[in-house]
């Protein structure tokens, strides 16, 4: 039998005035850690009274080219969409 423990990180900090904002300092363990930077952007979480404090996910940016590189062509077109093309001009539609 294998028991794995999972060490729970804690620290202390202050909230503090810093210029004319209110901060935390964060250790440089916890940053590197979470490969935080300054400016890196953190989302504050309640979590049933507890304040969780996590990196905002980045969201991957795509060009076109990489967009169109993960479209598979050989997959048939849904029906839904192919009614959509054939659906007949109304109104200033007409080209």
């Amino acid at each position: 039998m294998v028991t794995l423990l999972s060490l729970v990180f804690f620290m202390q900090t202050l909230v503090r005035k810093i210029g004319n904002s209110t901060g935390m300092i964060i250790p440089v363990n916890i940053l590197k850690k979470y490969s935080l930077h300054i400016g890196d952007q953190l989302d504050i979480q309640d979590d049933n009274g507890r304040m969780v404090i996590v990196p905002t996910q980045k969201k991957t940016k795509y060009t076109l080219t990489q967009l169109l590189e993960k479209c598979d062509e050989s997959v048939p077109m849904p029906q839904e969409l192919i009614d959509w093309d054939n659906t007949p001009d109304v109104g200033n539609e007409k080209w």
